[in-house]
């Protein structure tokens, strides 16, 4: 990888996610952080600093990123680091001409991973950028680039270039070209990224536009997949082609017609290069194109949406020699046998205000997938049905009190076409039925309480023939109550609390009689204080607690079914919380959870979460 793909992405972030050729000056100020965090036996470190100004007519920018992470497991400690440092220079000579100088160094060695990913990038980059009447700028890019990876250095030639259109009207018709491109040629390896995106749309009357996008990806990188020293490469080539349609239209006042299409054709080819020669090739060629259609229609109180979607998709191998291959090419295109994939989908929404307390809301879909596998050592090839269906009431009783209800029903029928999987053809079945208050009183006081029932039954279709039931049920009881108090003096009180009582059992579906397995009951509860002690300051204080027993369920002599308690696991620890912000938006914050831990076996141990961070402004 090129190091002009690790850019500063202000305000204060680091990333390498954003493949951006264009060289830029910060234009709001860099917001710098350094911060702590251990989760459990992970731990995390980063720095990141920015700043830029001004030295008479030479602008500048100056960042520093570093990050650290250490995995701990008994004595043993693996770190993954990340170091990297940019200087930008910008003069501008003209209104519409400006020059800038890029230089970066990074640094990263990775020994959490099973690949070589230590290296060190280093690079000078100069950019000139040119902006017309138009307001269409163009931005070339030249720059060398060096790279250390274990012995073996590279060195080569960064180019980039960056075209950018915004909106014109030609016609009644507003368009916008948006194109960029960097390529970086080494030693052996060539890497490049390159991005057209053109877009043309029109409003043909108030709440009526159509919009038609069309873009074009190319991508390569080669990378070492063994010693560098030993020349071999894998390099992936990809490239891909879409065309994305928006269209609304405005039937009337209370009605509008909306259809988004994407169509999109990709290319993924990885070829195996030794010292130059390209030893073996297999690629896989991807299509997907998908429909959605929505209709709103509003009637005086009523509000419906009714949606239409389907789509497809297919993947087509060419694997001529699939066994010359490492397993860790496998993630750039992974080996496999064409596939294609067909789905329909409709849903409905209706939004009824019944009366001033009284509104009912109801939502439904049917879903179908229909999977096929060329494989025919493996033809797992399946079609798939879903069923859905939401209904909200809600009743506001007066202003301080409000009471609803929710109930959903899901059912799924997953059917494999092939024979050999036909004892995994099943139903799914999933009720739940959920009341909730909602109590309000001025002055900080807002108490919120649910209770829920929730049944899955999960039936398989030729469980008679089994020698051991598959089907099975699961049911679960749910309570959970949300508090939240002001005690006075800007002091806050809240208090969460979750109950579940959940039970696994054997089914039979056909006579609706199940036999119960086991049983877990668990308890959360999470209370907490928290004042702003100064303006700025804020304090979180409290406990977390966690408790699960499980059951085995067993049969005594007169035949009942009796639970007979397997173990208790318990977490318990303190909570806190420090926070200060500054006027100018700097902020200090401090989080600490300290749990002391009581597995189902073993001895007590502790675990940790804390975190310290400092984000500020220079």
């Amino acid at each position: 990888m090129a190091v002009g793909l690790i850019l500063m992405d202000w305000p204060g972030t680091l990333t390498s996610s954003r493949l951006l050729a264009q060289i830029q000056l910060p234009r709001q100020p860099a917001v710098n952080l350094a911060s702590f965090q251990q989760n459990i036996d992970v731990f995390d470190w980063a720095y990141r600093l920015g700043y830029h100004g001004v030295a008479r007519s030479l602008r500048y920018a100056i960042g520093l990123n570093l990050t650290s992470s250490m995995l701990k497991s008994g004595a043993k400690k693996k770190w993954k680091d990340l170091q990297d440092a940019f200087l930008t220079f910008g003069q501008t000579f003209r209104p519409n001409l400006q020059t800038y100088l890029k230089l970066q160094h990074m640094i990263f060695k990775d020994e959490l991973s099973n690949f070589n990913y230590d290296r060190q990038l280093s690079a000078v980059t100069l950019a000139t950028n040119w902006s017309f009447k138009t307001s269409m700028e163009i931005q070339p890019e030249l720059g060398f680039r060096w790279e250390r990876r274990n012995a073996l250095m590279e060195s080569g030639l960064y180019t980039g270039m960056l075209i950018n259109m915004p909106p014109q009207r030609l016609g009644e018709y507003q368009n916008m070209l948006y194109a960029w491109g960097e390529a970086t040629r080494l030693r052996d390896r060539r890497n490049g990224t390159a991005r057209v995106k053109y877009s043309v749309w029109r409003e043909f009357q108030p709440g009526s536009k159509d919009s038609l996008i069309v873009h074009l990806d190319l991508l390569r990188r080669d990378n070492f997949f063994s010693n560098p020293l030993s020349g071999r490469i894998e390099s992936l080539r990809k490239s891909e082609q879409g065309i994305t349609n928006f269209l609304t239209y405005r039937i009337s006042e209370t009605s509008e017609f909306r259809l988004h299409t994407v169509l999109t054709s990709t290319k993924v080819t990885v070829k195996r290069l030794d010292r130059g020669r390209t030893t073996a090739s297999r690629s896989h060629e991807d299509f997907e194109i998908r429909n959605r259609m929505d209709y709103r229609w509003q009637y005086r109180r009523l509000d419906s949406h009714f949606e239409l979607e389907m789509g497809e998709s297919a993947v087509n191998y060419d694997i001529p020699d699939s066994s010359g291959f490492s397993p860790f090419s496998r993630r750039f295109a992974t080996l496999g046998y064409d596939i294609e994939e067909k789905f329909t989908r409709i849903a409905m929404r209706f939004f009824l205000p019944i009366s001033r307390s009284d509104s009912l809301r109801l939502y439904t879909e049917l879903q179908k997938v229909q999977h096929d596998n060329s494989d025919l050592r493996n033809p797992d090839s399946y079609d798939e049905q879903r069923w859905q269906v939401s209904l909200l009431h809600q009743r506001q009783i007066n202003p301080f009190f409000t009471l609803s209800w929710e109930a959903n029903v899901f059912l799924k029928h997953f059917v494999y076409l092939h024979e050999q999987f036909s004892a995994q053809n099943n139903w799914t079945r999933l009720f739940q039925i959920e009341p909730r208050v909602r109590l309000t009183v001025p002055g900080g006081f807002l108490f919120v309480q649910s209770v829920g029932v929730r049944a899955q039954y999960v039936d398989y279709d030729f469980d008679e023939l089994q020698p051991i039931r598959s089907s099975y049920v699961i049911r679960d009881f749910f309570l959970q109550d949300s508090l939240v108090a002001n005690l006075g003096n800007d002091l806050t009180f809240s208090l969460n609390y979750r109950f579940e009582l959940e039970e696994l059992g054997s089914l039979d579906w056909e006579r609706f009689t199940s036999r119960p397995r086991t049983q877990w009951r668990n308890h959360w509860i999470n209370l907490q204080f928290s004042q702003e002690i100064w303006p700025g300051f804020q304090y979180v204080t409290g406990v977390v607690f966690y408790r699960q027993a499980r059951y085995r369920m067993r049969q005594d002599k007169e035949g009942n079914l009796l639970p007979e308690r397997i173990g208790v696991h318990t977490n318990l620890g303190p909570v806190l919380r420090l926070s200060y912000t500054t006027q100018n938006g700097s902020t200090i914050l401090f989080s600490g959870e300290r749990q002391r831990v009581l597995p189902f076996e073993g001895e007590d141990y502790y675990v940790n979460h804390i975190q310290l961070s400092v984000h500020w402004r220079f």
